[in-house]
């Protein structure tokens, strides 16, 4: 995780720049994977779906929903 900080940034940066390109590449397949299972269209479409029905019918919290103060 990289706050948003300048200091934080460039150090993220200089970190990624000193990488080879077998850890850049195994990086982008996680990468990859992680868009997949978590913001395809499939997957998308479900969690809206969830998110309508609950905000429609009430009853349990759909876990992608955050509340309160996990936004802060």
């Amino acid at each position: 995780f990289v706050k948003p900080l300048a200091d934080d940034l460039f150090l993220a940066l200089e970190e990624f720049a000193k990488m080879d390109s077998q850890e850049l590449n195994k990086m982008g397949r996680r990468g990859r994977e992680w868009i997949k299972n978590n913001y395809s269209i499939d997957i998308v479409n479900h969690k809206i779906e969830k998110l309508y029905a609950w905000l429609i019918n009430g009853g349990v919290v759909p876990t992608f929903v955050i509340q309160g103060s996990e936004c802060e």
